[in-house]
């Protein structure tokens, strides 16, 4: 039991981090002086998370969470799964800040 809770606190983990870095991200590119909000975050994390599954799905044919569960047994696909998701929340993060600096920009034009 203990075991699995462990699992879901990894996994957790990596979706709150994942989502902070691409927040700071976006935050570092759309040069916004707000500060950083967990609700972004949390965005974030779960469009990095859909990403990843959808990839997985794809390219692992892992179709359901205990798979996924399963699959975290393995270190190294584990390692590669938090290098993967930092990757997409950087390239999301800079997208998203791109736009967000385009709209910061247009709103003070007019």
């Amino acid at each position: 039991m203990t075991y699995i809770v462990m699992q879901f606190i990894v996994l957790l983990l990596i979706i709150l981090i994942s989502g902070i870095f691409a927040d700071r991200i976006f935050r570092l590119v759309a040069l916004c002086e707000k500060s950083s909000s967990i609700f972004t975050s949390l965005i974030f994390g779960l469009f990095i998370y859909l990403i990843n599954i959808w990839g997985l799905f794809i390219f692992k044919d892992i179709t359901h969470f205990p798979m996924l569960v399963a699959s975290f047994d393995c270190l190294q696909f584990t390692r590669r799964f938090i290098l993967l998701s930092l990757l997409v929340g950087a390239i999301l993060g800079g997208i998203s800040g791109v736009f967000g600096w385009l709209l910061c920009r247009i709103r003070k034009d007019t």
